[in-house]
């Protein structure tokens, strides 16, 4: 543990002519991966940014074993306003005709899929606490309502999680987390409760410098329960953050649930303009639609990217289904505005 507490302190000592390295912790860190950023900190010979100076405190590696059993890190809350389009609000079937058995059936109006624009609010708070050096505990918790007025259909969420975790050994975590959720998009309701427990670990190669975690997690929904294993890793290099995630998930009868998913991911700069590429493939299985069995499989390609205080993303999806009814193409823009009207 004192290793790892000199490794961390390290970062605020190092001092040398090159700033590549540093600007790839910056990015991990805008990535969401603060550990992955301090990692490549200590283990390079960099300047170090006043945001990197303060990672080791944000990551508890500065928690004093004289000092109350919890300290806090860091909080903070956000009022965000939210803007989307929806290709199916109501849930309802993408085509108007569907073939069963090589029976054409024609689908109501009133069944088809809607498309619209929802608009509302999103709060979200958070909280991060250490109970150990590089021993964290993090609490978040988020609520949106959201206004589709061309339908009339509405949304409301509600979610909540806590996270902690602790080292083992140098740059390496366990950590549990227990989830739940509740969402209401005017069709239906439903609330679900994860719990996962994990173990990550941070180590470099010539690559770069590379996070891996392997996760369980279990789903408790309204009316059935989902195993699943979920693999994740990222690696850091002068060319850019480089992500890859595996899941596998169990089975259940009845349910059109996830089976398989592997996606790929790049974050770096185009010229100068930061940009974020993401492809996947999933599966899902496990429905009846009219008795014959449901399986889609999707693929989604989808590029990322800020403009001023928008985050722009273009997405294509293709779904292949054995009930051709979900089956189609699909291309769209989804836009997230960075505003926090609380500040």
């Amino acid at each position: 543990m004192r290793n790892l507490l000199r490794l961390a302190l390290s970062v605020l000592l190092i001092c040398g002519p090159g700033y590549g390295q540093a600007q790839d912790a910056g990015l991990a860190f805008r990535q969401g991966q603060p550990d992955l950023a301090l990692f490549a900190l200590t283990g390079t010979e960099t300047r170090v940014s006043s945001a990197g100076r303060a990672l080791p405190g944000l990551q508890g590696f500065l928690h004093d074993p004289a000092g109350p059993a919890l300290q806090p890190l860091s909080s903070g809350h956000a009022l965000m306003p939210l803007l989307r389009h929806d290709t199916n609000v109501n849930g309802g079937i993408p085509s108007d005709r569907i073939t069963i058995g090589g029976l054409p059936f024609r689908v109501f109006d009133d069944s088809r899929a809607r498309s619209g624009v929802l608009m509302g609010l999103r709060y979200a708070g958070w909280q991060s606490l250490s109970f150990g050096r590089a021993a964290r505990l993090r609490l978040s918790h988020s609520y949106s309502a959201e206004a589709e007025p061309k339908h009339g259909f509405h949304r409301l969420s509600a979610w909540a999680r806590a996270c902690a975790d602790r080292p083992l050994q140098r740059w390496t975590w366990v950590e549990g987390c227990l989830s739940g959720f509740y969402d209401d998009d005017s069709v239906d309701a439903e609330t679900a409760v994860t719990s996962q427990i994990g173990m990550r670990r941070l180590f470099r190669t010539p690559l770069g410098f590379h996070q891996a975690q392997v996760t369980l997690a279990r789903t408790h929904q309204d009316d059935y329960r989902k195993d699943a294993i979920h693999l994740t890793s990222h690696t850091l290099t002068k060319a850019g953050l480089f992500g890859l995630d595996v899941s596998l998930g169990e089975r259940v009868t009845g349910q059109n649930t996830l089976r398989t998913l592997v996606a790929a991911s790049w974050s770096g700069t185009l010229g100068r303009q930061p940009v974020t590429l993401r492809l996947s493939r999933a599966c899902t299985t496990g429905a009846m639609f009219l008795g014959a069995a449901r399986e889609d499989r999707i693929t989604r390609a989808k590029v990322e990217t800020p403009l001023s205080i928008l985050d722009l993303g273009l997405y294509a999806e293709e779904r292949q289904s054995t009930i051709d009814a979900y089956g189609g193409t699909d291309v769209g823009i989804d836009l997230g505005l960075r505003i926090n009207l609380l500040k």
